[in-house]
């Protein structure tokens, strides 16, 4: 079973095997070797990378992020953003951050990568360009529906005030009418979220008396583990470590931090996770290091998280540190270097790879195939531990052909590629395994590919709104018959329709549209639901084949159940409804499948069916509402 990530997103792919057995699968590309190995984030094409861990502009994965976290975490994941680029006094990187187009990528490749919300560190009414940049923030947030942001006002906003609580009560102020009011700004209980980076340590500043005085009842956050026992603060968020040396990357820190935070959970806590810190390119650095160790911090700060929480005792919230502090070298928004390389090789039928560098950095490889070596065509995933494939399953036809092997990161670590790999099909029939439920272990492929189209291939779905896609069926030439397509197992509050359920093939191509809606965003307080659905559906007759573990292709399912037609949906964010009943009946009136219910943003596994007369096959698919 392959798990499709596309972020804010969903995809469709349908793959129809017919009767006979022909001689082979052409090559449909979906993709591109250029698409596959450039940059795919909001980073600059001309940063070129810095010696302080800030990787040049590349791709990166976009598994979500949530996976990183313990199963079942329902944790709001922001990203730390500074918004200050672009102007004197700080470094070039390529972009400006009062770019209202810019802010927008920032915030597309944020949700793309499962982050719920950015907190902008704010230097008040006094920092325009910062206060631009925030302006565009909001914008962009409130055009994608359940992205949050929040203010976080910087010590820097204040220094040298001749009486700091009144400035930071005129600044409170000012954020609560210009920004604190808007749907998209982060609220707990209705109260909006104000983040503060030192600013409460400056002379004569009393938390109380602020909060009394400003509008909108705020809930205060303040930095490191004191801010759960300072007067005035209602929640603390973890920062960088100060301990700074070549092996330490805050460990200590960190368990003190959340021990804290439990022993005070009647106060917000902001985890907090770090691919390092280097601030050797900053005008005020001081030599302090926390090193990368190609990845492993990243996944370390994560692993900590897991220690103090899991599904039964969650975490409530998360701050990446940072989304973009290129200075100081946290910067995420170009990724994290795993400091890893693939090369790979072709024997025969069976393509083998090899990697340098620590696996437990992947989260799967890609093998691609190419007919001239720039258009590619997905093949299938394989698990990380998995180096190599045979080919001859697939039945390609006879020729010359380019394989490449793509090891795709975990969330944001670096994708690599292995140089072009030739190959060289026979044009036989091979076999496919078929994993999971009643299935027979092989079976030989009548067709081990379809041409099929799915627009948009990504298609995003904020919570309360619908969208549409077109999806296509390319059937053999000699199969006449019809296919029903239906949706199953979606959380509350999502919905599947199709605009044709029932398809009549008669071995032409046919187009139908599939339309995803969501319910109305609850609130902030996202509890994703996970986990394999799978059901059995009376109506039609027939008991449902859970499909196993392996990833497959997002353009083919190969495989044949005897003498009748195998027909795979593979849909990222086609939802069905929790009760089959429901979707036997929907199916008769139009295909929709769902409910009306409010759905709540996160990330979902559901289960997408496709079946010709009595035969049946599933798989299930990652859903992300933002």
């Amino acid at each position: 079973m392959r798990r499709v990530w596309f972020p804010a997103a969903v995809a469709a792919v349908l793959f129809i095997a017919a009767l006979e057995a022909l001689a082979g699968s052409a090559v449909s590309p979906s993709t591109t070797l250029s698409a596959e190995t450039g940059n795919n984030t909001s980073t600059a094409e001309s940063f070129q990378g810095w010696s302080n861990g800030n990787e040049a502009a590349t791709n990166v994965s976009k598994v979500p992020i949530r996976s990183l976290l313990y199963p079942g975490s329902n944790t709001r994941i922001f990203a730390h953003f500074l918004p200050w680029f672009g102007q004197g006094g700080h470094a070039d990187i390529g972009y400006n951050s009062a770019n209202p187009g810019q802010v927008v990528r920032q915030v597309e490749d944020m949700i793309s990568r499962g982050i719920n919300g950015a907190i902008i560190d704010w230097y008040g009414q006094k920092g325009s360009h910062e206060d631009i940049t925030t302006q565009y923030m909001m914008s962009a947030a409130e055009s994608h529906n359940g992205f949050l942001f929040a203010i976080m006002e910087d010590a820097g906003a204040i220094r040298g005030c001749g009486s700091c609580q009144d400035a930071l009560i005129s600044d409170l102020t000012y954020a609560y009418n210009k920004y604190e009011q808007s749907p998209a700004y982060f609220r707990i209980n209705g109260r909006p979220v104000v983040f503060f980076f030192d600013a409460p340590t400056l002379p004569g500043v009393n938390l109380a008396a602020v909060r009394a005085a400003v509008p909108g009842n705020p809930i205060f956050v303040l930095k490191d583990a004191a801010g759960f026992i300072t007067a005035g603060a209602e929640g603390a968020y973890s920062w960088v470590s100060d301990q700074f040396n070549n092996s330490n990357w805050g460990q200590a820190y960190l368990d003190y931090f959340y021990k804290t935070g439990l022993l005070n959970n009647s106060k917000q806590a902001f985890g907090s996770t770090k691919k390092g810190f280097n601030d050797s390119k900053a005008s005020w650095g001081a030599g302090r290091v926390v090193p990368q160790n190609c990845g492993q911090t990243w996944l370390n700060t994560f692993a900590e998280i897991g220690k103090y929480y899991s599904a039964s005792n969650q975490l409530e919230n998360l701050q990446l540190v940072t989304w973009n502090d290129y200075e100081e070298g946290t910067a995420l928004e170009m990724g994290v270097d795993n400091c890893l390389s693939i090369s790979g090789s072709a024997s025969g039928d069976t393509v083998s790879w090899s990697i340098n560098g620590a696996e437990n950095t992947l989260d799967h490889y890609t093998v691609y195939i190419s007919s001239d070596g720039e258009n590619l065509m997905p093949v299938t995933d394989v698990p990380a531990g998995t180096h190599q494939l045979n080919l001859a399953q697939y039945g390609f036809p006879a020729g010359a052909y380019t394989v490449y092997v793509k090891a795709v990161g975990r969330a944001s670590i670096r994708n690599h590629m292995t140089g072009a790999i030739s190959y060289h099909s026979s044009g036989g029939p091979g076999t496919i395994s078929v994993g999971g439920g009643n299935a027979s272990p092989t079976a030989t492929p009548a067709v081990s590919s379809t041409n099929i189209t799915a627009e948009p291939s990504a298609l995003s779905i904020p919570s309360g709104q619908s969208g549409t896609m077109t999806v296509t069926l390319r059937p053999s030439t000699t199969f006449t018959g019809t296919v029903s397509l239906a949706c199953a197992g979606l959380p509350v509050g999502v919905s599947c329709s199709f605009a044709n359920p029932t398809v009549a093939l008669a071995g032409q191509p046919v187009s139908t549209t599939l339309t995803v809606s969501t319910g109305a965003v609850q609130s902030a307080n996202l509890t994703p639901h996970g986990g394999m659905l799978a059901m059995w559906l009376p109506g039609l007759g027939f008991g449902m084949v859970v499909v196993g573990s392996q990833r497959r292709s997002k353009k083919f399912w190969a495989g044949l159940v005897m003498l009748v037609l195998i027909a795979t949906l593979v849909s990222v964010g086609c939802g069905g409804a929790s009760n089959f009943a429901a979707k036997a009946s929907a199916n008769g009136t139009g295909g929709t499948v769902g409910t009306t219910a409010t759905v709540q943003p996160g990330t979902y596994q559901i289960t997408i069916q496709a079946s010709a007369g009595s035969t049946q096959q599933a798989t299930t698919a990652v859903l992300v509402v933002q």
